[in-house]
């Protein structure tokens, strides 16, 4: 009777494997810790944080809300623990159940957070909120956002480059100024689908030279987004610029449009 040899390498495998490989019971794995899972479930995505946010804004008195995306395995099923019920209040929309509101109950400069829980994944995740002073009138501007310090409005009404220039002074702001990429994607973003918002910037006259080197404010023209940088007015005195639906800076003459509120 001839025998029957098992390769070595069968062996040594066989070994292996009942030494390392653990008895399926057939329940899912556990998906590790709780925090861990939290890094599938994003907060306020846009292009500005692709990752979502880590603290939320909410002005005093006012309400924000937060649209929450998730990349785990199961529908998710959310609830939410503020960490001071005192200083804000957080309500599920009752029909997208993925969005939520934020209420601010307490002053201005308070912080706390805000844990988001998906039962249904066994995951959670916990964000920094803070309360801000309300500068902007709610009945006249939206809030879009905040970047770098300073908070970002659009108006709700229309007014022309001048008299949004006085008005946004007169509240204690400036028509927004924009220095980089990402405040112009802000705020490209933040007023939605609707054209033509005016900004800070405008031609002006000396000793019969027209320039284009400084915002409202004061401040200098470091970075810019002009469709054509023009030397001189158009026929019908174009010497004021609002941003176009593609986030491009073009010249335009008086004209009642929605403008940008900046406040620091």
């Amino acid at each position: 009777m001839k025998r029957k040899y098992i390769p070595v390498f069968l062996v040594v495998a066989i070994m292996i494997s009942a030494l390392y490989c653990k008895k399926d019971n057939g329940t899912e794995p556990s998906g590790g810790d709780k925090t861990d899972l939290g890094q599938g479930i994003l907060v306020n995505v846009n292009a500005l944080y692709p990752d979502g946010i880590t603290t939320l804004f909410v002005n005093e008195g006012d309400t924000v809300n937060i649209y929450i995306t998730s990349v785990l395995i199961k529908a998710p099923q959310y609830s939410f623990e503020p960490g001071e019920t005192k200083l804000i209040k957080v309500e599920l929309d009752a029909v997208v159940d993925t969005m939520a509101t934020v209420i601010a109950l307490g002053d201005s400069g308070s912080t706390t957070t805000l844990k988001i829980i998906d039962s249904a994944n066994n995951a959670s995740k916990t964000i920094n909120v803070k309360i801000v002073k309300q500068w902007a009138d709610p009945m006249l501007y939206d809030y879009i956002g905040r970047l770098n310090g300073h908070a970002y409005y659009f108006s709700k009404d229309k007014k022309t480059w001048v008299e949004a220039e006085k008005i946004c002074r007169e509240v204690g702001g400036y028509l927004a100024t924009i220095s980089s990429g990402m405040e112009n994607t802000l705020l490209e973003q933040g007023r939605g689908r609707i054209d033509s918002v005016w900004i800070g910037i405008s031609m002006y006259l000396v000793d019969k030279k027209w320039y284009l080197d400084k915002w409202a404010n004061g401040e200098e023209l470091t970075w810019q987004n002009f469709t054509s940088k023009p030397t001189v007015p158009g026929i019908f005195w174009e010497i004021y610029f609002y941003m176009d639906l593609i986030g491009k800076w073009e010249s335009w003459h008086e004209q009642a449009l929605y403008y940008f509120l900046e406040m620091e």
